[in-house]
């Protein structure tokens, strides 16, 4: 297949991934010309499509990937202060290995808003509203009960937290 075909081929696939927000790029096998390879960002896997292929395919090549990166980072566990933290599971596991703690669902929610907000960080009203769909204007302490209850469980010392702190107006998750 000559360069300028493949070079077109490719561009169009990355134009196609890009456009779903997907993390994956696109190249030609260097064994076989008629073969592309998709490779996830992150986590390295990797699938070959064979040429002619419909669009559609890439697509669902290109989703596939990113949902077992997905998959993957869930299953790893995430160092939370002296606990690991296992998102699926919605557990902590004392890094010395002694203790497991189970969390609700709506603790796992609070710590994954927090994971995925901009330095581990977010507002009150946030929170409220990406864990609970709550509007700003809302009267409530359902989050600082949650909090208050979440950091017993991570907390050494829960009156002096180091792992889920307060910010001004909100709560920052510190990861270790």
């Amino acid at each position: 297949m000559p360069d300028n075909t493949k070079n077109s081929i490719i561009s169009k696939i990355d134009e196609i991934i890009q456009s779903h927000s997907l993390s994956v790029d696109a190249q030609m096998s260097s064994v076989n010309d008629n073969e592309i390879i998709l490779t996830h960002h992150t986590s390295g896997e990797q699938a070959m499509l064979a040429c002619p292929m419909r669009l559609g395919a890439v697509i669902d090549v290109a989703l596939s990937l990113e949902a077992q990166a997905i998959r993957q980072e869930k299953i790893k566990p995430i160092n939370l202060g002296d606990y690991l933290f296992f998102e699926e599971q919605h557990l902590l596991t004392a890094i010395s290995g002694d203790t497991e703690i189970r969390l609700t669902d709506k603790e796992v929610d609070i710590i994954r808003a927090l994971k995925g907000a901009a330095d581990s960080q977010m507002s009150r009203e946030d929170l409220l509203e990406k864990v609970w769909g709550y509007k700003q204007e809302l009267e409530t302490h359902t989050l600082e009960t949650h909090i208050y209850r979440l950091r017993q469980k991570i907390e050494k010392d829960p009156n002096a937290p180091k792992t889920l702190t307060t910010i001004k107006n909100g709560y920052r998750l510190v990861w270790s």
